[in-house]
């Protein structure tokens, strides 16, 4: 007999879709606004994630979401669509992963991330608390909200992670929590890990079908706009281009509102390459002013302390040498009140100070 609990499941939320205020018309397509009147929305909601990307769109629909599931795991062949279920995540990763699916199918917890600015080092920590925020969440449902605590064993979902990498910058085909471990150098980990997450990083070189598909459909639009100059035509040449003859033809054809997320999706790529750049630029010159301001102390701690030192050593010497001729003098003028012959007393003042005879004649002038 099996006692334990199962969270294979879970219960998905309902998303409010945006309502666009401003639009015209191109190409025969119903398109939003230039980028301008765009981008202060995008600005605005710079911490929310997008819930109508293309990326979330075009796989959360049943059929494109088991041919992509059947690219991960091609062993199961058979999997029908009632096995899946999208759950809805909250976006703890900040602004720069705002694309994630999130379903569960097979005791799989299956999650993919679109990231498509260079590519952040530090995924693993936050995958690692992506994780954990999905667990409590499983977790803390009505049905299970004491059965942590109990004795028999609480079955979760076997977790998979994956980063789908649209960017152009070169990455590993991996990424592993424990590269980021305090023990852990260029030659590996020091130790064996307790714990790890292992996360593929999927690019277009090494994708098939759908996933490349999406792959294909963005990187045209990235080409397009560069080659005229003009996001809202390349966007309008790719549907054009990706209706029919493709597999992703359908979804191009029958879903409202393609334009709207594409031109959104990648508008805001833009918008986050902008402000990662500014903060970097913003960084650099909090990071030269504050170097500038330790070199500036340090260097007038040492002039200062370098003056002081010097000037202690001249003040000391003219006093000393001001302390030596006034002892001369005095003792000059005793050897000559007690009867000793001027030249006599000067040898004398030349042998008891170990003085050059030169140096004691200027004294006593």
């Amino acid at each position: 007999m099996n006692n334990s609990k199962s969270l294979n499941s879970h219960t998905t939320s309902s998303e409010p879709s945006d309502k666009v205020n401003k639009k015209k018309k191109a190409a025969g397509i119903e398109i939003l606004a230039n980028k301008d009147d765009i981008e202060p929305t995008l600005i605005k909601k710079a911490n929310i994630r997008y819930q109508d990307s293309f990326f979330r769109r075009l796989f959360k629909e049943p059929k494109y979401r088991k041919a992509l599931y059947l690219i991960l795991h091609q062993e199961d062949i058979n999997v029908e669509d009632t096995e899946f279920e999208n759950i809805e995540l909250d976006n703890i990763l900040n602004v720069d992963i705002y694309n994630d699916i999130c379903f569960t199918v097979r005791n799989r917890l299956i999650i993919l991330l679109e990231h498509q600015s260079t590519l952040n080092q530090n995924m693993p920590i936050r995958i690692l608390l992506y994780l954990a925020e999905e667990y409590k969440r499983l977790l803390t449902r009505s049905e299970f909200s004491s059965a942590l605590y109990a004795a028999p064993l609480v079955k979760i979902p076997r977790p998979e992670f994956y980063i789908v990498y649209t960017g152009t910058e070169p990455c590993a085909s991996v990424m592993k929590l424990s590269d980021a471990f305090l023990d852990c150098t260029s030659s590996g980990i020091n130790a064996e890990s307790k714990i790890e997450l292992t996360i593929p990083v999927l690019t277009a070189t090494d994708s098939k079908g759908i996933l490349a598909e999406y792959f294909d459909i963005i990187n045209y639009i990235k080409s397009e706009t560069r080659y005229c100059g003009s996001l809202e035509t390349a966007i309008s040449h790719a549907i054009l281009k990706y209706q029919s003859g493709y597999e992703i033809s359908e979804f191009i054809r029958n879903q409202k509102g393609v334009y709207d997320t594409l031109f959104e999706q990648i508008s805001r790529e833009e918008l986050l390459a902008r402000q990662l750049e500014a903060n970097a630029r913003v960084l650099t010159q909090q990071v030269t002013e504050q170097v500038t301001q330790q070199v500036t102390q340090q260097v007038t701690q040492q002039v200062t302390e370098q003056v002081t030192q010097q000037v202690t050593q001249q003040v000391t010497q003219q006093v000393t040498q001001q302390v030596k001729k006034n002892d001369i003098l005095i003792s000059y003028k005793m050897l000559l009140e007690a009867g000793i012959a001027p030249e006599n007393a000067l040898q004398s003042i030349v042998r008891n100070y170990n003085l050059e005879e030169t140096e004691v004649r200027k004294i006593l002038e």
